[in-house]
């Protein structure tokens, strides 16, 4: 069980390829001073003996010199092992609870919260349904709202090779239908908006709205052909290789 302490905007001018920069777990005590000032956090709020749960949500960045910086980032903390007296709080608990159901052989993670019409959250790519933390909590009041990981993400299984967007359309809507949401309201962030669409096209009885927030098309549907394919063959000689021999090419593309 955690505690929501706090979200707020962090300067910094650290490079994003510093593995582990503030996502993920920490002890407060490795975490500098001046980041948790910027997440509105202090010694009487943490203690050093706190472990942090950090998600970074939006990131600014510019580069100067030839070189990537971070100029903010915009985060969500929480106090895991929950020692700091904001734990004490009423109210400040935030049960981070994932559940899972089998859909046509896989096993799919998500996490829930609210009673009322079914909302579904799609994350985007690189991500899972840690994303969508503040609307599992702002509109579980008005709202049933579910967010998956989709198949390969977060704590799901793994598709198979030749899942394309439409094993996950087709996935998603077992999804749907196994977790009993009748007609539900879909939104989708990035490939999550184009994963919302593709279930529109081969199941459009299932949602009854679309929300879509920045949807991509997918490099096909966005890219000349010969880029597309560029594209594929570099992702097809590095899919084996470790992070730190590939992340640091896709960065610009991400955040720039």
């Amino acid at each position: 069980m955690g505690c929501d302490v706090g979200w707020g905007r962090v300067h910094s001018e650290r490079s994003p390829h510093r593995e582990g920069f503030l996502a993920g777990h920490r002890l407060a005590s490795q975490v500098s001073e001046g980041e948790l000032d910027g997440l509105g956090l202090g010694s009487d709020t943490v203690t050093v003996h706190d472990r942090l749960d950090v998600d970074v949500f939006d990131l600014d960045v510019r580069a100067h010199s030839g070189h990537t910086r971070i100029v903010h980032l915009t985060c969500m903390v929480r106090v895991v092992a929950a020692t700091g007296p904001a734990c004490q709080e009423p109210g400040g608990l935030w049960e981070d609870e994932v559940d899972h159901i089998d859909v046509e052989g896989l096993r799919i993670a998500y996490r829930q919260a609210g009673e009322g019409p079914a909302l579904v959250l799609l994350h985007g790519a690189f991500s899972d349904s840690r994303a969508w933390r503040p609307q599992l909590d702002g509109l579980s009041d008005a709202f049933r709202v579910v967010a998956w990981d989709a198949p390969g993400c977060g704590g799901s299984s793994d598709p198979p090779e030749s899942f394309g967007m439409v094993g996950y359309a087709d996935c998603l809507a077992g999804f749907i239908d196994a977790m009993g949401l009748e007609r539900p309201h879909v939104l989708g962030l990035s490939f999550g908006g184009g994963l919302a669409l593709a279930l529109y096209e081969r199941h459009p009885e299932l949602p009854r709205t679309l929300v879509l927030a920045s949807a991509y098309a997918g490099w096909a549907g966005s890219l000349p052909p010969e880029e597309v394919e560029q594209r594929r063959q570099r992702a097809l000689r590095e899919i084996d290789l470790p992070p730190e021999q590939w992340v640091r090419g896709y960065l610009p593309g991400l955040f720039t």
